[in-house]
């Protein structure tokens, strides 16, 4: 009855009775008999499935945190390809490889800003934050500041704008030039007088709550990050006596001049020591002010200072809408699907990920399916906040005995159905085929215990196992020759072409359940029903979302 509603149910591995960790049975060829009253019993959850929150989005792992004030975010990435024609370290105009570049042996891209010569919205694919700007930030600021060029690769000369004055100067400038970009006025960036810079910050944050669009707090957040950063960087280069002093003095300070940026100069400012502290003080209250009150806008990161819960968002998947096409590789694999998610809200600013910023999200509106525009469901079947009766989560944990291990495929039954979203599949990277995506994430195979059919370390490789006549070993001291996979990694069970590797996590080709190192055969037909004898019941209630209290 559980199995013909689309349940599922369960046995203790064999070793559950003498340990249960699974580096026991890593050695080659290594064999422990099963408890066979452990393994009699079996179990299921009964009552309806729920269509639980998706802790992580699949296209962007958000939240993204970062610490407020910084520079804009950058990072290694593996599978690094230059994108560019020209590998400079920097040039009068950046060039499309100030995204990505090799330095300290380290592979580098930027996430924030990329693909600055079209944006989301140009390709129809998204109203997302992607933000040209940023890339100048970065590329004529805090780059040039603060990366040695020498340990560029290959390394390039000395660069009088590194680790200097001069440099820390232009980031300011660059910082500044991104605030009127913005539009962000010269009240937020250059206020005529600070007298208390967390009174001025306290007060400019209400002109941001009730005077700034929604839809625009996002610049006025990453600019007051990028700036105090850079505004504090020139700290290391002038002393508190030069920046006026605390307080500071009024016709004191810095006289930042203006600097050339693409189409327009950076405004003239004076910098004093107060607005140095205005500065963070604000850049901290308006993130603050937009995390709380935008979860679903992601135009910038969240501040690492003050994590919430509300920075990760409500996402179910909508089981009415599925998402369907072919997965290219060297042998595509056609009429994939996947549900698409939906948010409680709809997602403002997106962008793109860490891991592939080259590679735009869909984030087009709702459309009538298919839209290949949007990566989401359709908002009337979010269901994660609708009322519900405590009744509706009551679920029931059941233990039956029963001598399964009795039947005749006891062993060679082909494991139960599993999700595609079990296998650690790699996202698309130019040049890779099919066959390379199944094997890309191969390290943490033994490590992370979602990602595999749960069967996976006692699961058989070999296609001809279930031919083998009852009592034939099956290990063996040599991992190669040994038919069960064990604890290796992907790639050491890769025995074939994709379809005999998906076979092999599907367990079509059954497992040595009692792991005793021998294929088992039972003497009852499989065709043969026996009578399950009930050992416990347990209620318990079955919440759809993950709390942490703290």
């Amino acid at each position: 009855k559980i199995l013909s509603q689309g349940g599922q149910l369960y046995y203790s591995q064999a070793t559950g009775a003498t340990g249960l960790e699974e580096s026991g049975v890593s050695a080659s060829g290594a064999n422990r008999g099963s408890h066979s009253l452990s393994q009699r019993l079996v179990f299921a959850v009964v009552g309806y499935a729920q269509n639980n929150n998706v802790p992580l989005l699949a296209q962007k792992a958000w939240p993204y945190y970062s610490a407020y004030p910084s520079p804009p975010g950058h990072g290694e990435k593996g599978g690094f390809r230059n994108i560019g024609t020209t590998p400079g370290w920097r040039s009068p105009t950046p060039a499309l490889d100030d995204n990505a570049f090799t330095w300290a042996g380290c592979n580098i891209v930027l996430w924030e800003g990329v693909k600055s010569e079209t944006t989301d919205s140009d390709a129809g694919l998204s109203t997302g934050s992607l933000d040209p700007d940023i890339k100048q930030v970065f590329a004529r600021g805090f780059r040039p500041y603060s990366m040695n060029p020498a340990f560029a690769d290959p390394p390039l000369p000395p660069d009088p704008l590194y680790y200097s004055l001069a440099g820390a100067t232009q980031y300011l400038q660059v910082a500044l030039w991104y605030c009127v970009k913005k539009g962000i006025p010269a009240s937020f960036y250059d206020p005529a007088v600070v007298v208390d810079p967390v009174d001025l910050a306290r007060n400019n944050t209400d002109d941001f709550r009730t005077n700034v669009p929604d839809d625009d707090k996002w610049m006025y957040v990453q600019a007051l990050r990028f700036l105090s950063h850079a505004a504090t960087c020139m700290t290391k280069w002038k002393t508190l006596t030069e920046l006026g002093g605390q307080p500071s003095a009024s016709e004191s300070g810095v006289n930042i001049p203006s600097c050339l940026i693409p189409d327009f100069s950076s405004p003239i400012i004076n910098l004093t020591h107060d607005k140095i502290v205005y500065y963070h003080e604000l850049c901290m209250r308006l993130v603050k002010l937009y995390s709380a009150s935008q979860p679903y806008d992601w135009g910038a990161p969240r501040p690492t200072q003050s994590p919430l819960f509300t920075d990760y968002p409500l996402i179910e998947y909508d089981l009415f809408t599925p998402s369907s096409g072919p997965i290219a590789g060297s042998s595509p694999v056609a009429n994939a699907q996947q549900w698409k998610p939906v948010t409680a809200r709809p997602v403002r600013n997106i962008g793109r990920s860490y891991s592939f910023p080259n590679t735009p999200i869909p984030n087009g509106p709702e459309a009538t399916e298919p839209n290949p525009l949007s990566i989401w469901g359709k908002s009337e079947n979010f269901t994660l906040a609708k009322p519900f009766a405590p009744a509706e989560r009551c679920r029931q944990l059941v233990f039956w005995a029963v001598d399964w291990m009795s039947y005749e495929d006891c062993e060679t039954a082909p494991s139960a159905p599993i999700d595609a979203s079990k296998y650690l599949f790699s996202a698309p990277l130019a040049g890779q085929s099919f066959n390379d995506r199944m094997n890309a994430c191969t390290w943490c195979d033994h490590h992370v215990y979602a990602f595999r059919n749960p069967e996976k370390t006692i699961t058989f490789w070999d296609s001809l196992v279930p031919t083998l006549a009852t009592g034939e070993v099956i290990s063996n001291p040599d991992p190669a020759n040994d038919k069960r996979i064990l604890n290796r990694d992907g790639d050491n069970w890769d025995r074939g072409s994709d379809n005999m590797r998906k076979k092999i996590f599907l367990g079509r080709y059954g497992a040595d359940r009692n792991f005793n190192g021998i294929l088992d055969r039972g003497l009852l037909k499989q065709s043969i029903r026996l009578r399950a004898t009930t050992v416990a019941r347990y209620n318990f209630y079955d919440p759809r979302l993950t709390v942490v209290f703290r």
